[in-house]
């Protein structure tokens, strides 16, 4: 990052552990707000997310403004806009049959299956899921076999070799992705946003974050996936965004 910014990073809260089922986009945002007004009490503030964080931090800068505070740039890497998956806060019945029938199929115990049929969300299955496999002491091979690839890449690797890591970061992967699909932002921010997108990734519009800020997006590309954007050789042409990014920059 250079001499440009002093750059401090905010772990992903343990929502699996210190948050009930459920938890909003807006309540993460708020003790993240909490947590960065300690290290900086007043703006203007620069702010960056990567993936789901991304939304975190577009929700951060939206409270930032609400207090009459400023954030002065705010980038977002390689993450999906609010409305990407707004279909999902409506449950495909059939698509939440198939992997019900799936789970009884896979762990064929009287007690887990009768939990199952009172389940009417994805999102609950997979949370009794993880539940049910690390009360059984089942780790990542098997749960590798039952859910999408999506959530296993998200799992660092050292976590993959311990289990009260392992289901920590299903927990957070679940309750981040589940307060995503449900976040509906009622109000624009005014920070001049930069979208970071990996040009190997799918899923991000170059487009559509502009309906959710005053201001037009600005977009970058870099090379990698939505991964290895984090990881040599890629890193360094996401290190080379963040040098010529600025409030002057202009489209």
């Amino acid at each position: 990052m250079g001499d440009k910014y002093t750059c401090y990073g905010v772990p992903a809260e343990t929502t699996g552990r210190q948050w009930r089922d459920g938890v909003t986009v807006e309540e993460l945002a708020k003790s993240y707000l909490a947590k960065i007004k300690k290290i900086q009490e007043d703006g203007p503030y620069s702010l960056a997310g990567w993936s789901l964080g991304g939304l975190l931090a577009y929700e951060t800068a939206k409270q930032i403004e609400a207090e009459g505070d400023e954030v002065n740039m705010l980038a977002l890497i390689d993450s999906s806009h609010p409305g990407m998956h707004k279909h999902l806060q409506t449950p495909d019945e059939a698509e939440i049959e198939s992997f019900r029938r799936q789970l009884e199929g896979a762990l064929p115990a009287f007690e887990w299956i009768t939990g199952l049929r009172d389940e009417t969300t994805l999102y609950g299955l997979y949370k009794k899921l993880a539940r049910h496999m690390e009360e059984s002491g089942l780790g990542y091979e098997a749960l590798e076999a039952l859910v999408p690839v999506d959530i296993m890449r998200a799992i660092p690797a050292y976590a993959q070799r311990n289990t009260n890591d392992f289901y920590h970061y299903v927990n957070l992967f679940l309750d981040l992705q589940n307060a995503y699909v449900h976040y509906n932002p009622a109000r624009k921010v005014f920070a001049q946003a930069y979208l970071i997108k990996a040009a190997e990734s799918r899923g991000v519009e170059a487009n559509g974050w502009n309906a959710f800020f005053y201001r037009p997006v600005i977009f970058r590309e870099v090379e990698g996936d939505h991964y290895s954007v984090f990881r040599e050789p890629d890193l360094a042409g996401l290190a080379e965004v963040f040098e010529t990014v600025g409030v002057q920059d202009t489209e």
